[in-house]
């Protein structure tokens, strides 16, 4: 192993296999899928309030599925729609366009549908390799760029231009759109249903995203003037959206996800609303939360009116 680079950190003859949970700890819920502990340390995804544990040692004596004389560490590949937009996707502004490969390292074996239709929306699905649990990708030299963003630490300016750059602007329709969490199966807020009804009154009109593709989301709200959600994964969509436009978020916890003002940060094309309108907040990120309906929907009205 060889790990250097004045001009980029990268390393000679890496083995990587997919990340694992870590049972029976309070720590990183992941152990990383790099080899060695140095690995881990130098190539690993920054994260802000946890990093992945490296893997102990004797744990990657796996087959070797396949080898790869060079390829770019693309990073981790989230399952969960949020942290995949900010996490997964935060090195792909700085990987060249030479065709070389790219290398995620999933968690556990979870490269869905939706994962493949994105990568091939945006057109590098021919570079792309995945690891899987059960066995170990060799790389000759494995080369890391600098990341754009980190979880819950920093948004930059660098990686809302790439984001923005995948699908480009929308005509403008004038839609008003909420994005619904009514098939959500926890997490959930209560009364969701009622407010719905209230804001099809108002001409806004409710989606389910998780029904649609990423970039038939990104089309869809980048076109509207409007965009009303509670506080959830469905608004790192906006990251792709160039075109101005009002966005109202509703509160969903006591405490407002900072990832949410990082990333609004540097997109001042938004006017961006927040509001307090729980009868009962969530006390944590898969709490379910419940709505004062009334008080909701008057002070969208309110801020939809005040432009």
């Amino acid at each position: 192993m060889e790990v250097s680079g004045p001009a980029g950190v990268w390393a000679r003859d890496v083995k990587l296999t997919s990340c694992r949970p870590q049972p029976g700890t309070q720590g990183p819920p992941w152990v990383s899928g790099f080899e060695s502990p140095e690995l881990h340390r130098r190539l690993g995804l920054r994260r802000m309030k946890q990093f992945f544990a490296a893997a102990p040692e004797g744990t990657l004596a796996l087959p070797v599925r396949r080898s790869l004389d060079r390829a770019w560490f693309g990073g981790v590949l989230f399952p969960y729609y949020g942290h995949f937009l900010v996490e997964s996707l935060a090195m792909l502004p700085n990987i060249p366009d030479d065709g070389a490969p790219i290398v995620f390292m999933a968690l556990q074996n979870t490269v869905t549908a939706w994962h493949r239709q994105f990568f091939e929306d945006i057109g590098i699905a021919s570079r792309l390799h995945f690891t899987d649990a059960d066995s170990t990708l060799q790389v000759g030299r494995l080369d890391k760029v600098d990341q754009t963003a980190v979880f819950q630490g920093d948004v930059s300016c660098a990686y809302i231009r790439w984001m923005q750059g995948r699908f480009g602007a929308s005509p403008p329709s004038g839609r008003k759109l909420y994005l619904s969490r009514r098939e959500y199966k926890k997490a959930r807020v209560i009364g969701e249903d009622r407010l719905e009804a209230r804001l099809a009154a108002m001409g806004v009109e409710s989606v389910v995203p998780e029904k649609l593709s990423v970039r038939e989301q990104a089309r869809l709200i980048d076109a509207s003037d409007t965009v009303v959600a509670v506080e959830g994964s469905a608004l790192h969509t906006l990251a792709f959206c160039p075109s101005p436009k009002k966005v109202i978020v509703l509160h969903r916890r006591n405490e407002f996800e900072h990832a949410f003002r990082l990333q609004f940060a540097v997109q001042p094309q938004f006017r961006v609303t927040e509001l307090r309108c729980m009868s009962r907040y969530a006390a944590n990120f898969v709490e379910d939360a419940e709505l004062d309906v009334e008080r909701a929907a008057a002070s969208i009205e309110a801020s939809i009116a005040s432009g």
